[in-house]
């Protein structure tokens, strides 16, 4: 089951979830992806504590613009002003009842008729519920199937996926969207710079949750999976005895020190050092979550990759020849 102990990890989930649907949230700037994403988990009636499988759709819940407001003030950490409520229907709701993933329960009412409700469509309800699970893939398949791929595409036509060439292993395909890009960026631009000959064991994707998982080899380094939210990217070098462990930060999720504690019980007997790095896409992705970095940690910058900025490590202060 998915995680949603956290703001953090809650958000992260609607962001994967409305990518999987054919929302474009890579192209929105990482507050318009947070609005929209909040938008969503309160017509959900989505909350820290809540499970996925408890999401809402229209036949058990609709909101106001007013009331979805409230809702993400009270439980979702948001601070929007009782006013803001057209930007939240223009902004917010209009790309995803224009995607069908949210529709009107008047929808031959004025715009502005103040008794106009929103709510998840049941079959996107449906499938929300089973993010995290099993389940999730096939029943967002069958979506895929009965209403079109993702962004409109017409039944029957296949689903775009981003490939990703792993060394020493197959192509593998990874489903659409913006973290898996960052996942893709990690593997063949990241890894070959810095993490020389490692050989990739672990892959978490969006849709799928599990790519690639080697998880005997895992298992012979007494790294303990299994009990714990894996990172998005595992790799293991054996020439120098190191098991990278890297998140790929698209909306959240770094490595903070309560993250890097969790990684670090798991991997308390391995036979390999513990490397953390967090990965971004650029500045701006760093500089939004740069306050949540653990010390002890390390970050990467997926348009500037020729360089790691290290939070401690070992790494001393000197000279540096350009």
């Amino acid at each position: 089951m998915h995680e949603t102990d956290t703001l953090e990890s809650l958000v992260s989930g609607a962001v994967e979830i409305l990518e999987s649907f054919g929302v474009g949230m890579a192209g929105m700037t990482p507050r318009r992806r947070e609005s929209t994403a909040t938008s969503f988990l309160a017509l959900a009636g989505m909350r820290r504590g809540k499970r996925w499988s408890e999401a809402a759709d229209v036949s058990t819940r609709t909101a106001r613009t007013r009331d979805v407001i409230r809702y993400m003030n009270r439980h979702l950490g948001e601070k929007r002003s009782a006013g803001s409520y057209d930007d939240v229907r223009r902004r917010d709701l209009k790309p995803l009842v224009q995607a069908g993933i949210v529709v009107e329960s008047m929808p031959s009412s004025s715009p502005n008729n103040p008794s106009r409700g929103y709510g998840i469509s049941v079959d996107h309800g449906r499938v929300a519920r089973s993010y995290g699970t099993r389940r999730w893939g096939k029943d967002l398949e069958e979506l895929v199937s009965r209403r079109g791929a993702p962004g409109g595409a017409p039944p029957g036509r296949r689903v775009k996926k981003i490939p990703v060439d792993i060394p020493g292993k197959e192509r593998v395909l990874m489903s659409l969207g913006g973290h898996s890009e960052l996942h893709r960026l990690v593997i063949e631009e990241m890894l070959p710079r810095f993490c020389q000959g490692s050989e990739v064991l672990y892959i978490g994707d969006a849709r799928r949750r599990v790519l690639l998982r080697e998880d005997g080899k895992l298992a012979a380094l007494n790294f303990r999976v299994g009990r714990g939210l894996l990172p998005d990217v595992i790799a293991y070098s054996e020439s120098r005895g190191v098991l990278y462990l890297i998140e790929a930060a698209y909306s959240s999720n770094p490595f903070s020190a309560a993250r890097r504690q969790e990684m670090a019980n798991l991997g308390a007997d391995s036979t390999a050092g513990l490397a953390f790095v967090s990965a971004f896409r650029n500045r701006r992705d760093f500089k939004k979550f740069s306050a949540e970095i653990a010390w002890g940690t390390a970050a990467w910058i997926a348009d500037e990759p020729d360089h790691v900025i290290h939070f401690d490590g070992g790494w001393a202060i000197g000279p540096h020849r350009d």
